[in-house]
């Protein structure tokens, strides 16, 4: 490798309050295998091809299901075994977000949080209790 140049700056300023976005406490949590649930999203996310990338995921008891629609493509549904606790809900992501924060875990089984549709959920494993994934879902 030739000459590198590295410029670095400091930032002023406050860093955002990152903790408040952070859920407390979940009312639902939802376990499943990473590599099932990483492999359906990259599957059924090639059928959600519109600007957001939008994939709803419908957490039941003994599975979630995931759809994606787009007009001239087509619809796609993916069910993956998982153990819901609490009441069933619905709920969209970017399937792309999904994708990034599963790809990093290392475990078998990853644990999704949810407060409601709307608020941001936690993704956790218990194989790297040190990392915490948020991730926002998107108004369906």
């Amino acid at each position: 490798v030739g000459p590198v140049t590295i410029l670095a700056r400091l930032i002023e300023g406050k860093f955002p309050p990152y903790a408040q976005v952070i859920p407390k406490e979940t009312q639902r949590r939802l376990s499943l295998n990473r590599e099932e649930f990483l492999s359906a999203t990259r599957r059924i996310q090639h059928m959600a091809v519109d600007r957001s990338s939008s994939v709803k995921y419908e957490l039941g008891q003994g599975k979630v299901t995931l759809r994606a629609s787009t007009a001239d493509v087509g619809d796609a549904v993916e069910e993956v075994k998982a153990v819901l606790t609490g009441t069933p809900i619905s709920v969209a992501y970017n399937s792309r977000f999904i994708v990034e924060g599963l790809k990093v875990f290392q475990g078998e089984e990853v644990t999704f949080g949810f407060t409601d549709s709307v608020g941001p959920s936690t993704l956790t494993s218990a194989s790297d209790p040190a990392y915490l994934y948020i991730v926002m879902p998107m108004r369906i």
